[in-house]
């Protein structure tokens, strides 16, 4: 996966993957525009740090992009030990639960 996106990024100069523990990026502090996770956070055991990182990581102004599975309820564990669980995947809007923001 890393190969591929390392290929589909090859000659630009604005972009880079980085393979690293999220929770201690090897790059310096106040580097990135732009921080993506893609359904990583959630394997991270210190989630907190993680997070850490990211704010230590961007910019001022940068901004955070996070793509992941969030479960407001203990999930049995026929779901936890199932790899591909998509009958109880749905879409949620999380600006519907954050404090201050509106639609």
């Amino acid at each position: 996966m890393l190969a591929a996106a390392t290929e589909l990024l090859a000659g630009r100069s604005n972009a880079r993957v980085v393979k690293s523990d999220l929770s201690a990026v090897d790059l310096p502090s106040g580097c990135a525009d732009v921080v993506v996770s893609n359904c990583a956070i959630n394997h991270a055991p210190d989630k907190a740090a993680v997070y850490r990182e990211v704010h230590r990581l961007l910019r001022p102004g940068g901004r955070f992009a996070v793509s992941d599975v969030v479960s407001e309820e203990p999930l049995p564990e026929s779901v936890r030990n199932d790899p591909a669980p998509g009958g109880l995947l749905r879409r949620v809007d999380p600006r519907d639960r954050l404090p201050g923001r509106h639609r």
